[in-house]
């Protein structure tokens, strides 16, 4: 999802060389290694957004159920605003699981993590409570980013669940 979110804003080319796969490890450390030396992954996302890549930045990102979807630019500007809503819950944890089926908040949720500098830890929904759980402990999550709607259909919620219908 990453790599082709930037692929489609023109800051990433994959071309299967000996250093693509470190420059995708970089971009999902927060960092991205450019021509012109070292930017932030959020600063090169701004200036490819804000630079004179309207035609890409426009172009169809996200699609969900209902008819919903979401260009480029506003699935980034989605994801900054959410990253900016789930810091003061997630607190300092680095690795944070995401229980979330795939769709736009989902999608828009790992990408807010990422643009944050966090490993999203992804949770099937099919995981029982205990498995969920062993699996957070193993990749060390703290805290885990679902819905009350997911939760519900579950039966059961997740210890450290941080739900976004409670985000500001």
């Amino acid at each position: 999802l990453i790599e082709d979110f930037l692929r489609a804003l023109g800051i990433f080319h994959y071309d299967g060389g000996p250093n693509a796969v470190a420059e995708l490890a970089e971009v999902h450390n927060g960092d991205f290694q450019h021509r012109s030396g070292r930017h932030s992954f959020q600063r090169k996302l701004r200036g490819s957004a804000r630079d004179g890549h309207h035609r890409k930045v426009t172009r169809l990102a996200l699609a969900g159920g209902k008819g919903r979807s979401l260009s480029y630019g506003s699935a980034f500007a989605a994801a900054s605003g959410l990253a900016r809503a789930l810091a003061p819950a997630l607190g300092s944890d680095r690795r944070v699981g995401v229980m979330l089926p795939a769709s736009i908040e989902g999608a828009l949720t790992v990408l807010a993590l990422s643009l944050s500098g966090r490993v999203p830890v992804m949770l099937g929904l099919s995981l029982t409570p205990e498995a969920a759980s062993e699996r957070c402990d193993l990749a060390g999550a703290g805290r885990i980013v679902t819905s009350r709607k997911v939760t519900d259909r579950l039966g059961w919620v997740p210890e450290g669940a941080v739900f976004l219908e409670d985000l500001p």
